[in-house]
This record gives structure tokens, sequence and C-alpha cells, in this order.
């Protein structure tokens, strides 16, 4: 068999690595609100709380290099780009409040 180099083998076949994939997680989330009716309108008030555990260690999205391991001249580099994925993680705990007015 011939010698394997980067994403294809000597036969000159792609060779398939397995996705990368996160472990998943809980993620809580709060809100609470309040209505406020005026001579002329109404005002609401809402508070919003995003990952109130902080819990960061949730991937939400990413991609996969397709550069190859190997240099053009078939030098192996010193990164592999095939066992390093690029990751996003969920941000932390985030508050957002919203006042709204009615007429």
């Amino acid at each position: 068999m011939g010698e394997k180099r980067g994403n294809v083998d000597a036969e000159g076949n792609v060779m398939r690595t397995p996705q990368d994939k996160g472990n998943g997680g809980f993620m809580l989330d709060g809100s609470i609100g309040k209505s406020i009716y005026l001579k002329r309108g109404q005002m609401s008030v809402n508070l919003m709380f995003t990952n109130l555990l902080n819990n960061s260690r949730i991937v939400t999205g990413g991609y996969e290099q397709s550069r190859s391991d190997y240099t053009t001249s078939g030098n192996a580099r010193a990164y592999k780009f095939s066992r390093n994925p690029k990751k996003f993680y969920a941000w932390g705990t985030n508050a957002m409040l919203n006042v709204s007015y009615r007429f």
C-alpha cells in the first residue's frame, strides 16, 4: 500500500475524517416584565437574562479547515489543521432591558 499524505492517499483517494461535534449542554434563561397603563398609552418594561448558569462550554457552531497537514513539498506541518477545528462557544451571562411605549 502507498504512503498517505494529507487528505489524499497514494492512490489519489480522498480520506474522510469524522466530523467533530460538541458535547451539548444546558442553558437557563429568565425573563420578567411589567405593563403599566398610563392616561395616554401603555408602557412596558421587560428584563431578560440569558445563560444564568454561565455555561460557556456549549459549542454553538464552528467549521473545519480543509487545509492539508502537509506542505506542497510533502513535509509535515507543525500545526495539524485536521486535528484542530475552529469552534464557537456560548457567551456567558447576558442581560437586556427593553422599555416600550404604546400610544
